[in-house]
């Protein structure tokens, strides 16, 4: 073979190495890179139950891809955004392939049945009772706060304490994870800190929330009368109820419980309505 020849045949060797090494990196790449999963849905919207579990929320979701084939049951929930402008959340979907390779797709989600969060609170909000109070971003053990979509938010829950006009003024606030929140200001007279009282008056809750128009049995919410001697419920019929509730104006109203006895006595304790739609009880 001439050296002409054998020089061609070197370059024409090469140019098939570099040919088929080509060929089989665009193969690889192909595998690896190029074929990810699909996720797709039964729905172009979720419509579901605050209520709904994950496997509802996944229920409708199917996934696949060309080499692994179904990967439905692989679905995972990757995220689920704060309501937008629509009140809709965004829910988005992820899963892996055999190449660990993922990819996402996402869906709207609406609520048939949200609810703001809401505060609750089982012992005294205001007075000598009140415990944990450390000024602004400061949590109160007393109070307590709960989601629909979320559960007991309470570790969520952020409080300033002022004095203003006379009056110590407790705003607490809240957010969950919709990004929805809700604002609580309550109020006492400044008068009335650090007084001494040694009748306690208990109650079954500090807190409610009301429809508008609902009418409140006040004295039902009275659950015992302690004095030095212990629990002493024959005086619940002796504790006196001032209010300033007004059924037909949304806000905050306080109704407050004293007993005052002849033997010097003394005990008051305040439960606090709020009249919002769509919160009664």
């Amino acid at each position: 073979m001439s050296k002409k020849n054998r020089v061609f045949l070197i370059i024409l060797v090469g140019i098939n190495v570099v040919y088929f090494s080509f060929l089989l990196m665009n193969s690889f790449f192909s595998r690896s890179q190029g074929s990810l999963p699909v996720i797709s849905f039964d729905s172009e919207m979720l419509v579901l139950s605050v209520d709904s579990d994950e496997a509802v929320l996944l229920s409708g979701v199917h996934a696949s891809d060309a080499e692994d084939g179904d990967l439905s049951d692989q679905v995972f929930i990757y995220s689920l955004s704060p309501f937008d402008e629509n009140q809709r959340r965004t829910v988005t979907y992820g899963v892996f392939d055999s190449d660990n390779q993922m990819t996402t797709a996402s869906i709207q989600l609406a609520y048939t049945n949200y609810t703001k969060p809401y505060f609750s609170s089982k012992q005294p909000l205001t007075g000598i009772n009140l415990s944990s109070l450390s000024g602004s971003g400061s949590k109160v053990n007393s109070m307590r706060a709960y989601s629909c979509v979320d559960g007991d938010i309470t570790n969520k829950i952020s409080m300033n304490q002022m004095e203003k006009d006379g009056k110590i003024i407790y705003q607490y606030s809240v957010s969950d994870s919709t990004g929805s929140s809700r604002e609580l200001e309550i109020s006492e007279d400044l008068s009335l800190k650090g007084l001494m009282m040694n009748v306690t008056i208990e109650l079954s809750d500090y807190l409610i929330y009301v429809n508008p128009g609902s009418y409140v049995d006040y004295r039902s919410y009275l659950m015992n009368v302690k004095t030095s001697l212990g629990i002493q419920n024959e005086l619940l019929n002796s504790v006196q109820i001032e209010t300033n509730y007004d059924p037909y104006t949304s806000g905050v109203y306080e109704v407050k419980y004293s007993l005052s006895r002849l033997n010097g006595d003394y005990g008051s304790v305040s439960m606090f309505i709020v009249v919002e739609e769509g919160h009664g009880e």
